[in-house]
């Protein structure tokens, strides 16, 4: 039983009598909510003249200014797919809800790490539970069997991701071409049963494929390096006697570097044989990758640096920029730039010589991870809000991605720049279908009429949608 009431919550109770959950969220008296046809979500609308998505567990989807008044009704159709609203503006609203991504259960236990492979048809992903797994993508449509079969640990969310974004809060386009809807009904998920990569004795940290598709790396809090063909037998194993933590390969598929616990980075040989050791961090090492020529390796570290090193392991330089850990780091696809992510909240803009260019400053808590997208000026941040967000490089909060329950621990980027792939504590896996150009320019789109005629508007920020994204 769902109800809503002045004290601007959402309250569900089982059929004794008995509160099970307290949503809150909602900046005024709530006057309507509904549950969708498989009971798996709510919509609440109010005074806030907003509308909130809900999954039953309390956990919000997704947000939004609906009307210019009231919401006083609102209802999902049967197929979960849409939603109507009507207000005291006098109108109604249908609102699609179109799935945009995919939410798998993939493992018992927290995920630690995943990645596509280098053609983007495979994803792997890493657990707390000691194995990894292969998943085959596929195309499926959302409107074919909108309600999982009883018993799968298949979950499709039907939210649409870019559900009327925050930005149309004072825009609504009513005349959307229908074509665009039609285009995201196909979208990627993840073929069951995957493979099963066992070996591992503890948790399994991190994991890389080779660029040339042919091994899939992972390490472990057992002290271990494997390799596996993608046929998941184990081709190869490299023993240590503490934590690696991560694990990236050279572009050239020759070299793997760890990052392991024990303060060093090391570099290893396609059969697991170790190369070379590179020594000069004082605290653990927490990320390490190569640049997108295989020319330099950058590492991460609890001693509030980054050091940029040769192929041959020698040291470059050292960067100083953070005041806290520096958790992750990621090159930019033309090497040119450096992105690392802080324990401070910061996300700091390097050169590809150690000069600190920008630091991001938007997050409001912790950055855990950093991905730059296909365009290079956009960048994918997740931190300990269970979200993940999307920024230029001027610190313009583009996007937030909100869909899991718990903690984001890993995010990569498809190759083909379609689709971003979140996995978390929680023991999820969600695969975003992102068109990032038509995002920008559906954002550019709403907000031209405002830009160019609002009195409020700066004359330097008139012209931010004519500049190249």
């Amino acid at each position: 039983i769902v109800s809503t009431g002045d004290d601007r919550t959402v309250r569900l109770w089982n059929r004794q009598g008995q509160l099970i959950q307290t949503l809150t969220g909602h900046q005024g008296w709530i006057m309507y909510a509904a549950f969708s046809a498989d009971s798996q979500l709510i919509v609440s609308g109010g005074r806030d003249e907003s509308l909130r998505v809900w999954r039953r567990d309390g956990t919000l989807v997704e947000s939004f200014k609906a009307h210019g008044d009231q919401v006083n009704a609102v209802m999902f159709n049967p197929l979960g797919n849409q939603v109507i609203s009507g207000s005291n503006d006098k109108t109604l609203k249908l609102w699609s809800l179109n799935a945009s991504r995919d939410l798998i259960h993939a493992h018992a236990e927290s995920i630690s790490d995943v990645k596509f492979s280098p053609d983007g048809q495979l994803v792997a992903s890493a657990s707390h539970d000691k194995t990894v797994k292969l998943w085959r993508l596929n195309s499926s449509s959302n409107l074919a069997n909108p309600l999982p079969p009883k018993g799968s640990t298949h979950v499709q969310d039907n939210i649409q991701d870019n559900i009327q974004d925050n930005i149309q809060d004072n825009i609504q386009d009513n005349t959307q071409d229908n074509t665009q809807d039609n285009t995201q009904n196909n979208r990627l998920t993840l073929q069951f049963p995957p493979l099963m990569l066992a070996g591992h004795s503890d948790r399994v940290t991190s994991l890389a494929f080779t660029p040339d598709g042919s091994l899939l790396a992972s390490t472990s809090r057992d002290g271990t390096l494997r390799l596996w063909n993608l046929a998941g037998k184990q081709l190869a194993l490299a023993q240590e006697k503490d934590w690696l933590l991560r694990v990236a390969a050279s572009p050239d598929s020759q070299l793997l570097a760890t990052a392991g616990r024990d303060r060093m980075v090391k570099l290893w040989d396609r059969r697991g044989k170790l190369v070379r050791v590179l020594t000069g961090h004082s605290d653990r090492v927490n990320a390490v990758i190569f640049s997108p020529d295989g020319q330099l390796i950058a590492s991460a570290s609890d001693d509030q640096t980054v050091k940029l090193w040769t192929r041959e392991g020698q040291l470059l330089t050292t960067l100083r920029g953070h005041q806290g850990w520096v958790l992750d780091l990621a090159f930019s696809s033309d090497g040119l730039y450096l992105a690392t992510a802080g324990y401070d909240n910061r996300v700091n803009i390097w050169s590809r010589q150690g000069e600190l260019i920008k630091t991001l400053k938007g997050s409001s808590d912790s950055v855990a991870r950093v991905s730059f997208l296909g365009d290079n000026q956009t960048i994918a941040t997740t931190s300990w809000n269970n979200q993940v967000q999307l920024w230029r490089l001027d610190d313009t909060l583009i996007k937030t991605l909100s869909g899991h329950s718990d903690r984001i621990t890993s995010i990569d980027w498809r190759s083909d720049g379609q689709a971003i792939v979140t996995a978390s504590v929680d023991g999820t896996i969600i695969i975003w279908d992102i068109k990032l150009e038509n995002l920008l320019q559906n954002s550019c789109n709403w907000l031209r009429d405002y830009l160019n005629h609002n009195s409020q508007v700066r004359e330097s920020d008139r012209s931010i949608c004519l500049q190249d994204p």
